[in-house]
């Protein structure tokens, strides 16, 4: 049993008992501050106190003290699980079990900014808001990491991938958010037929068109260029003199020089959103090459090749640009007269493509969709005779009526996010 007597304000100022469990304010050890008027707190026995972690000492010798002493002052010698964590002899240990100032040690507080904390058995054990986790493994400092962050979305170490965007975290999880804005390679694929002419079988095929894509994202939508990349066109058939394939080629050599041979054209495209599945509008514009027109995209497509304002677009001092034809393996030049003594093995040639298209962003990477195309003029604005030299009028006249004049059907359209400034050889590469 603890023994009450009067003991005198200069005896001791604080006197802890763990037992009573009361605590100091404002240093969280366990106590009483005696005041002036208190003189009926004694401390426990010698055994109960050892027990509880302290014992009196003397403060001027050191000695150790009977419970039941009253020197003119006193201290506090704090043992087991209790520590003098303030230095000051007078006053109160602390409980390095319980304490949330000294939890497992002095002046080891624990924290936390987003929940509550506690100590128990000297370690911090923190709980976390909504929202907040503990993630850097430190348990005094809490709940430190917010989950609604790419790197830690939802659960600590769940990293949103960017997928060629920026990362974002919602409440449902992962996303991305795309930014357009960069070089992206574009392909068409579209059906095309024609009728039969003087020379040539009617016919159907594909044609496939590549562009770069130069896109910027503005607060008014997506404006941009297109600058042609490579084409690949049909072959074409003649049952006259048992039949033979003829095949124009737009060599890869047309487009990859810098600057490029064919001038870049105004676009523009609209998306309904900046995330993966967000719908896309390309308008309908207009693509030439080889001719001028005042409106490349409203002009009437020219009748005869006299009417055409030509171009010398590749510069090799030929107008139009050069397409050489396939020979061998199959393939042979076409004539130039009925009689197929002369024969082409080049044309300098002019179209334009029209087209619109539609679609979705498939990733922040990649979209794909519909392409409406309106048009794929072409003609023959000159040529080489194989052997000889330039064509004459009626030569020229002859291969221009027998390239195909081309009806588009259904098309596709692709586009893929490449590298800012790639050149129109990756262009064709990221869609073979």
């Amino acid at each position: 049993m603890a023994t009450s007597m009067s003991v005198p304000l200069s005896a001791f100022r604080l006197l802890v008992a763990v037992s009573m469990g009361l605590h100091c304010l404002g240093c969280g050890r366990f106590g009483v501050e005696l005041s002036a008027e208190a003189t009926q707190v004694g401390p426990p026995e010698p055994s109960t106190a050892i027990d509880a972690g302290y014992t009196m000492l003397d403060a001027a010798t050191g000695d150790r003290l009977d419970a039941t002493a009253a020197p003119d002052a006193a201290a506090f010698l704090c043992e087991g699980a209790l520590a003098d964590c303030d230095g000051l002899p007078h006053t109160a240990c602390s409980d390095l079990r319980t304490s949330a100032l000294h939890c497992g040690g002095c002046n080891a507080a624990c924290s936390n900014a987003h929940g509550a904390t506690a100590c128990s058995e000297g370690s911090c054990v923190p709980s976390c808001n909504l929202g907040y986790a503990d993630c850097d493994g430190d348990l005094r400092n809490g709940c430190e990491t917010s989950l609604d962050t790419p790197s830690d979305c939802g659960a600590c170490g769940t990293v949103c991938s960017a997928s060629g965007g920026r990362p974002l975290c919602t409440a449902t999880g992962c996303g991305t958010t795309c930014d357009v804005t960069g070089t992206w390679a574009a392909q068409l694929d579209f059906q095309v037929s024609w009728p039969a002419a003087t020379v040539i079988s009617a016919g159907r095929g594909r044609v496939r068109y590549w562009q770069r894509l130069e896109l910027t994202r503005g607060r008014g939508g997506v404006s941009g260029s297109a600058t042609s990349c490579g084409t690949v066109l049909p072959s074409s058939k003649t049952d006259l003199g048992g039949g033979e394939t003829f095949a124009p080629i737009h060599p890869d050599t047309l487009f990859d020089v810098l600057p490029p041979f064919f001038e870049p054209v105004v676009m523009s495209m609209s998306f309904s959103g900046d995330l993966p599945g967000s719908t896309f509008t390309l308008p309908t514009f207009a693509m030439p090459r080889g001719i001028t027109l005042a409106n490349p995209l409203a002009d009437a497509w020219p009748v005869a090749v006299g009417g055409v304002l030509q171009a010398d677009d590749d510069q090799d001092g030929q107008v139009g640009f050069t397409v050489p034809f396939k020979t061998g393996g199959g393939w042979a030049y076409p004539a130039l007269d009925l009689l197929r003594t002369m024969r082409a093995d080049r044309a300098y040639a002019a179209d334009r493509l029209i087209y619109g298209a539609s679609g979705s962003l498939v990733s922040c990477v990649r979209a794909a969709g519909t392409a409406n195309v309106l048009s794929f003029d072409t003609h023959i604005l000159g040529c080489r005779v194989y052997g000889i030299g330039p064509c004459i009028t009626p030569q020229r006249d002859l291969l221009d009526s027998n390239a195909p004049r081309m009806t588009p059907g259904n098309g596709s359209f692709s586009m893929v996010r490449l590298e800012d400034g790639a050149g129109c050889a990756e262009v064709r590469a990221a869609l073979p």
